[in-house]
């Protein structure tokens, strides 16, 4: 039987792959809450996106999010979850 320790840091980095798991999930419910509005661009036929603010702040935050789980060890599980690799 495996000694008391080696349980203790198996479990360990399940839990943190499985948190890393739940934050992918968070970022992707986000995107598929958001939407996005357009307006008319003059009389070309051509709509422009409106208030992207809001969008823009998710997306830095969920950039900045993705890049630090790049850098963790617990990602490899979750590589191809969401383009990150």
């Amino acid at each position: 039987m495996a000694p008391p320790h080696r349980f203790e840091v198996v479990s360990n980095a399940a839990s943190k792959e499985n948190a890393m798991l739940l934050a992918l999930e968070s970022m992707m419910a986000d995107w598929e809450e958001t939407r996005l509005s357009t307006t008319p661009y003059r009389e070309t036929g051509v709509k422009i996106l409106t208030s992207v603010e809001g969008v823009q702040l998710l997306l830095e935050d969920h950039i900045t999010k993705t890049q630090t789980m790049k850098g963790s060890p617990f990602v490899k599980p979750h590589e191809g979850t969401a383009g990150i690799q």
